[in-house]
């Protein structure tokens, strides 16, 4: 068969799965997982790139820097929710490939409950510090606290609903039922869309009411989602169902993800730190249009990293090693074809990326233009370490699962952004990221061609 006609038998496949529910737990497939993976990891972004887009073209430089500077906020609560995420995904789907039933509606409960009860209390945290929370952000300017701050009170109403539909869509395929995960995400972008306009243009509630803007349509989608999950009534939820060795397993496996996550908190924080010092606002500013169409590019290798670990799990749990090996070569192949496309498409297209957040200096614009080039081929080099390491993991190669987290997630891009700033100055800053992950992927490549294994495991 012609890879033509692989790459339109897997759109084909999920297309057609969408148009039918199924309550049986069918075996997943790269075609039929990974296109709802990437559109789930879209929900979790869509509405904050609709924020900054939004503030950039009507509150303007100040207001867009200080939104960048929330970046590491986001990313932990994404990361708590995440975590949880990847730990249901590994043992969902090894329950799935074992035909467990009983032991999915307890992962289900479980986790559902610890994600509630820990999202809350990140909300009440960020409420209450916002202030402090913003100064050690690298706000560096009476304006700079207070926009910041009011960005963080109204989005932390947000995280309940990021960690519950980052953790649902596990389940929703290992049953067939995905076409609400899809509906959800075009609500959410048109909802947020109208909720932002409303806010600048009537409202005129600032930081605080962009933030609330995403609250309330995080909740609406969250609405319709669980109504089209729960009403197919395939997982039970009880309180009773609660397991403390479910939660072990959550945060054994999770805690890849949330290690993963933290590398990028502390990423985002040392280069913004970086910017600050030695670049200022107008540094920072670009920088947020980069991460913000990084929200959007990113959701391409967590959607391969997710769909990595479901099936990989699955297959872990079938017992089947030529079906494991089969798939992450697929998924690798699959991933450099799409990411050089979504690169070279960021790379022709930065100047009009980034106009539609309308800088309000040119500096800004010229900034953002030559760093979002700089940046955005390191996403194919990304991708191919992120399904390395998640398939390391399912099968229980955890050690090579966290050093390559730990070196293209945080030491390599970090060491090499001081390395950058030395040689070439503050505007290359950027490079670091390619660069960086360019060398741990080689270096994780290297990790699997010496096993003889292949990378199944020891």
């Amino acid at each position: 068969m012609h890879f033509y006609d692989r790459i339109v038998e897997y759109f084909y496949g999920w297309m057609i799965e969408t148009m039918s529910e199924s309550k049986k737990l069918t075996e997943p497939t790269l075609g039929k997982v990974l296109p709802v993976q990437i559109t789930t990891m879209l929900i979790s972004v869509t509405a904050m790139f609709i924020d900054s887009l939004i503030i950039g073209i009507f509150l303007k430089d100040d207001a867009l820097a200080a939104y960048g500077l929330t970046t590491p906020i986001t990313l932990f609560i994404t990361a708590f929710g995440g975590m949880i995420s990847n730990g249901v995904q590994v043992l969902a789907g090894e329950s799935a490939g074992a035909g467990d039933k009983e032991r999915l509606d307890r992962i289900f409960s479980t986790s559902m409950i610890i994600g509630l009860a820990g999202s809350l209390i990140v909300l009440l945290g960020t409420f209450i510090f916002s202030r402090p929370l913003a100064v050690l952000l690298g706000a560096n300017s009476d304006t700079l606290v207070d926009l910041t701050s009011d960005y963080l009170k109204g989005i932390a109403f947000c995280f309940p609903m990021i960690v519950l539909v980052l953790v649902i869509p596990t389940f929703m395929q290992l049953n067939g039922t995905r076409k609400h995960l899809v509906v959800s995400a075009f609500l959410l972008i048109i909802i947020d869309a109208v909720f932002d306009i409303l806010n600048v243009k009537v409202f005129h509630g600032g930081m605080l009411g962009m933030a609330l803007a995403s609250t309330f349509s995080y909740l609406i989608s969250s609405v319709y989602l669980f109504w089209g999950f729960f009403r197919k009534k395939d997982y039970h939820f009880k309180l009773t169902f609660f397991k403390n060795d479910i939660v072990k397993g959550i945060f054994h496996f999770g805690l890849l993800y949330l290690t993963y996550k933290l590398c990028q908190v502390f990423l985002s924080l040392a280069i913004n730190k970086i910017l600050s010092k030695f670049g200022g606002k107008d540094f920072i500013a670009a920088n947020s249009i980069i991460s913000s169409i990084n929200l959007m590019t990113g959701s391409f290798p967590s959607g391969f990293g997710s769909t990595t670990t479901i099936i990989s799990s699955f297959f872990f749990g079938k017992k089947d090693k030529q079906g494991f090996r089969v798939f992450v070569k697929k998924a690798i192949l699959l991933s450099v074809i799409i990411d050089v496309v979504i690169a070279l498409a960021a790379i022709i297209l930065a100047p009009q990326l980034t106009n539609a957040f309308n800088p309000e200096s040119a500096k800004v614009y010229e900034l953002a233009v030559f760093g979002l080039r700089l940046f955005s081929v390191s996403i194919v080099f990304n991708t191919v370490s992120y399904i390395i390491k998640n398939s390391s993991q399912s099968v229980k190669n955890v050690k090579r699962a966290y050093a390559i987290c730990i070196i293209n997630d945080l030491a390599l891009p970090l060491g090499f952004a001081f390395i950058v700033l030395a040689v070439k100055g503050i505007s290359w800053i950027w490079l670091c990221y390619t660069i960086g992950q360019l060398i741990a992927m080689v270096i994780s490549l290297l990790l699997i061609w010496r096993e003889k294994e292949g990378w199944y495991g020891k």
